[in-house]
């Protein structure tokens, strides 16, 4: 890709981009530097978003026979179903 350089993963996977992220930010705030305050907004956003995405985890799980089947009830968080 680029002379000199080692086929390496993209930079952003190795970085911590909560850590580079604030420490660009505040740089760019102590040097007066807007693009690297926004570079450092975007690094902190892209670590909450990867941060807050849903578990994968399964609730239930379960083999079925052929012929059996399978009723799913959509309830609002904290229902108790009797």
């Amino acid at each position: 890709m680029f002379a000199g350089r080692s086929t390496q993963a993209p930079i952003l996977v190795c970085m911590n981009l909560l850590q580079r992220g604030l420490a660009n930010s505040f740089r760019g705030l102590r040097t007066g530097d807007a693009n690297l305050v926004a570079l450092g907004a975007a690094m902190l956003f892209v670590a909450w978003w990867r941060s807050s995405k849903p578990s994968k985890t399964r609730v239930y799980k379960k083999k079925l026979r052929p012929g059996d089947a399978v009723t799913i009830r959509f309830t609002s968080p904290g229902a108790i179903d009797s």
